[in-house]
């Protein structure tokens, strides 16, 4: 079952360039050795007001027939020695959510035919 664990999160005041270092360098790394994910990727808000106060979105992909089982190895692991949080994030103020597949994922053929076809 193919799915998304999306992360929003910001920076402590101060800490913007640690916690982007940290994140790219240490976290994504940390999260794609959890066997079951297999592809992350950040965002910065590019403008306008933050949803929620949030302004950075990690999206983590996962290929997993039990996504609980998944996200409770992810959990087991975050803070231990397997995968250090830095002190760079917001702990106090994140948000996740777990969202699995209702559909295949269409290449951009597919979905020029569909088009064409209608």
């Amino acid at each position: 079952m193919r799915g998304v664990l999306t992360v929003l999160s910001n920076p402590r005041p101060g800490y913007e360039e640690a916690y982007n270092d940290w994140y790219q360098r240490i976290h994504l790394p940390d999260v794609l050795r959890v066997p079951g994910f297999i592809r992350a990727q950040r965002f910065r808000l590019a403008g306008g007001a933050a949803a929620a106060g949030f302004r950075y979105l990690a999206i983590y992909e996962f290929d997993s027939e039990q996504p609980e089982a998944l996200l409770g190895e992810l959990q087991a692991r975050a803070g231990g020695a397997d995968m250090v949080l830095s002190e760079a994030m917001d702990l106090e103020h994140y948000q996740t959510n777990t969202w699995v597949a209702l559909t295949a994922q269409p290449t951009l053929a597919e979905g020029a035919r569909g088009r064409e076809a209608a």
